[in-house]
């Protein structure tokens, strides 16, 4: 999915790579269009059809830091998350104030 700010343009892809009983986890690939983009983990939220968000995994994620990316720079992630995804669930990629930039639908 491409999104823009005012500041960037990026392209994020993500894919699940686990699926569990207790845990969740997916495969976010972030290539910069345009700009520089900040990313990391903190940035995403589970977000059930029910309750509240929940957040990665602290420390958990591969690489578990932001990055600093620039114009043509791709990297990607693996997030975990300690909860089982439900139907109807997102993925949500929020900015640092919390708000939402694109949203993916779980299986």
């Amino acid at each position: 999915m491409d999104f823009r700010t005012a500041e960037l343009s990026a392209r994020v892809t993500i894919t699940e790579s686990l699926i569990a009983t207790d845990r969740y986890a997916v495969k976010v690939t972030v290539q910069v269009l345009g700009g520089t983009y900040e990313f990391g983990p903190a940035l995403l939220r589970l977000h059930p059809a029910t309750g509240p968000d929940i957040a990665p995994l602290t420390g958990r994620a591969n690489p578990p830091v932001a990055f600093t990316l620039h114009t043509g720079v791709t990297r990607s992630w693996q997030v975990p998350f300690a909860h089982a995804v439900t139907s109807g669930a997102q993925i949500l990629l929020t900015d640092p104030a919390g708000t939402v930039l694109a949203a993916w639908t779980t299986r």
